[in-house]
């Protein structure tokens, strides 16, 4: 008996195994959300949809929602898609005519929408849509009803603000841009001709249609790739760099020179540049000249009274009295556009006070950063890398105008006027982002990569002030103190972090020793200082890095699905770090394979609704990705701008394509995503 009990269960095994391998649609395992209301969010509709369309291309069962969970009307799209898919346009019409009233009832919100033209708009793309729906070809009527049920979702996520059905653009609500369904890659075998007829009868209404992860735009390459999904290749999006290319210090030009090239190389031949300079012609040239006496001629005889003649017609100019002050108000209160020859402020550099940030767009700019002269020899490829992997730590905020003015102000100073650095505190730090390190996995990461770079520039910045007359140590000073002036949220935290739990597990302390630091768990006060303005990440998600220290962590409370404030589970940071080990303590603890990055408080959704295998399709190694499929990971679950696994892999999602794989396993994970 006992031996045919063990046969029997050998046999369910091989066939469990068996079906797993096999074509048999299976449903996938959902990620269940707690929060009332939480699966009607337009956003997560969205999601849905463009999940249930891959799982119903792909053959496989759409998700299932939690008992007691009524679905959208609008998603008897993915049935309409499943008879098309199938052949059937008679049950495809039927199921497209169920969805118009739907469409056409809640489009009554739009009258909330402020602007009248741009509510207009919106109406009359949606009747433009619903007459779509009525074209000869099937596709088409089926695109048309896609893009009536996306566009109705999209203005419902905005809250019916000022946003643009067409394109996909909201002024107040910049996340929900470009968020589109697609119809499946793989609805292109076998039926090219058919959604090439769809996009000729919409045209501009019919957007992204398809959701291949490719470049390319021949549908005939796309239906080869649908066929073979390991030839995808990776998008290589281009080189980018907010401060540009790495500069190469220039020669002086031959003279004679004309008049922007002496003002650019005044500093280098103040006689050769002078005569140039005096033949004034416009309002501007008068500038220069005065600016070039009062910074390379200031003893000359009469010197004043020249100045003051050239300056004559200048609103502030009779009230020039040799100082850099009456300079600095004069060119303040003028009106005309003007930029400051970047060899005057060198020599002058108190100057720098005209140029400061405000919201008149006629004030002084300064000549370094706008083609009228450079400061030769200053380490401006070193600073530049420094400051572009700094951009990272600081986020999206860093991208604001404010911030951006008051950043190009310090890297005037730190080009400009090392002496007024000298005599600024200094921080408290060691290096930048020395506690922000310390609030996730990720902003360590980030803080080891920017680390190497401040200390380069710090040390090519020292030297570079050491050649204009500053002591070793004051050169220092002035460097570092610049340095993290000169980006966003360097000093978050305003000191050290003392010994922590948290930074003993970033640091690898042995597992028992964490163990024992347990029980007193707080973290060091800069942390929390820090966290107020960066977020904190909980310690599971931190312990990912360290797997004895997880495990410690998870016999103390058990919470494998602990979340931060962007709903990351520590899975989804094991994937992200390619951390197997962990990935596998969690998965035996009951992590959920299919968690999602929905926000735990507040209306709105964070990351897009991604996935512990999106994340490990970005970043993971082939391992990780297989892992996570094998303890049923879903490749067809969509975030919320209709992206899957296989777009995050190939860099079609939000961040590059992975580089942790080699072209061979990248293909591998293609097909296996795909």
């Amino acid at each position: 008996m006992r031996i045919l009990v063990l046969v029997l269960s050998l046999a369910t095994l091989v066939f469990l195994g068996w079906l797993s391998m096999s074509g048999t649609p299976r449903p996938a395992v959902q990620d269940v959300d707690q929060r009332q209301g939480s699966y009607m969010d337009a956003r997560r509709v969205i999601a849905r949809i463009q999940s249930d369309l891959d799982r119903t291309a792909a053959n496989r069962q759409p998700g299932q929602l939690p008992s007691g969970v009524t679905g959208d009307p609008l998603e008897a799209i993915v049935d309409a898609y499943h008879l098309f898919q199938d052949g059937n346009v008679k049950g495809m019409d039927a199921q497209l005519k169920s969805i118009g009233p739907v469409v056409a009832e809640r489009l009554k919100a739009a009258v909330t929408m402020e602007h009248p033209d741009r509510r207009a708009h919106a109406l009359e793309v949606f009747a433009r849509l619903d007459a779509a729906t009525a074209a000869p070809a099937p596709a088409a009527r089926l695109a048309a009803a896609l893009r009536l049920v996306d566009g109705l979702l999209f203005m419902e996520a905005a809250g019916w603000s000022d946003a643009d059905p067409l394109t996909r653009r909201a002024d107040d609500h910049p996340i929900l841009d470009d968020t589109w369904l697609r119809l499946p890659c793989r609805t292109l075998i076998g039926r090219a001709g058919q959604i090439r007829q769809a996009l000729d009868a919409l045209g501009e209404l019919a957007g992204p249609l398809l959701s291949c992860p490719s470049d390319a735009a021949d549908l005939g390459v796309l239906e080869a790739q649908a066929k073979a999904p390991g030839m995808l290749p990776p998008r290589i999006p281009p080189i980018q760099t907010r401060l540009g290319l790495p500069r190469s210090e220039p020669s002086a030009p031959p003279t004679p020179w004309d008049h922007e090239t002496a003002v650019a190389w005044m500093d280098e031949d103040p006689d050769a540049a002078e005569p140039v300079l005096a033949a004034t012609r416009t309002p501007t040239d008068k500038l220069d000249y005065a600016l070039f006496l009062h910074a390379f001629r200031p003893a000359a005889p009469d010197a004043r009274a020249n100045i003051l003649s050239l300056l004559k017609g200048v609103d502030g100019g009779a009230s020039y009295d040799g100082s850099d002050e009456s300079l600095v108000t004069m060119l303040r209160g003028s009106k005309t556009p003007y930029a400051i020859p970047c060899a005057v402020l060198q020599v002058r550099p108190a100057l720098l006070a005209a140029t400061q940030p405000g919201a008149d767009p006629t004030l002084p700019r300064s000549g370094c950063t706008n083609g009228r002269g450079a400061v030769r020899g200053f380490p401006e490829n070193e600073v530049a890398a420094y400051i572009a992997a700094a951009a990272e730590a600081a986020g999206p905020a860093a991208a604001r105008p404010a911030l951006i003015a008051r950043q190009q102000a310090v890297l005037e100073t730190l080009r400009l006027d090392p002496h007024s650095l000298v005599t600024a505190e200094p921080p408290a730090l060691d290096h930048p982002y020395e506690v922000w390190a310390l609030t996730s996995l990720s902003a360590h990461a980030v803080a080891t990569r920017v680390v190497p770079l401040y200390h380069d520039a710090q040390a090519k910045l020292a030297l570079w002030y050491m050649r204009q007359g500053l002591t070793a140590a004051d050169a220092m000073r002035a460097a570092k103190t610049g340095l993290f002036q000169v980006v966003w949220g360097a000093s978050c935290g305003d000191g050290p972090p003392h010994p922590s739990l948290r930074a003993m597990i970033m640091e690898q302390a042995p597992a028992e020793d964490v163990r024992a630091a347990l029980a007193t768990p707080r973290d060091a006060p800069e942390v929390i200082t820090c966290a107020r303005h960066a977020g904190l990440d909980p310690l599971p998600l931190v312990a990912v890095s360290h797997p004895r220290a997880l495990a410690v962590l998870l016999e103390q409370a058990g919470a494998a699905d602990t979340r931060n404030a962007f709903g990351k589970t520590p899975l989804m940071i094991a994937a992200q770090v390619d951390s197997v080990e962990s990935a596998r303590l969690l998965l035996e603890r009951g992590a959920s394979v299919n968690a999602t990055t929905w926000m735990q408080e507040g209306p709105g959704l964070a990351h897009d609704g991604r996935t512990p295998l999106m994340y490990a399709a970005a970043s993971g190694s082939l391992t990780m990705i297989k892992l996570l499929l094998e303890r049923g990971a879903d490749p067809h679950q969509a975030d919320t701008k209709g992206r899957r696994a296989i777009h995050y892999l190939l860099g079609f999602g939000p961040v590059p394509a992975n580089s942790r794989l080699n072209p061979d396993e990248r293909a591998e994970a293609a097909r296996l995503l795909f």
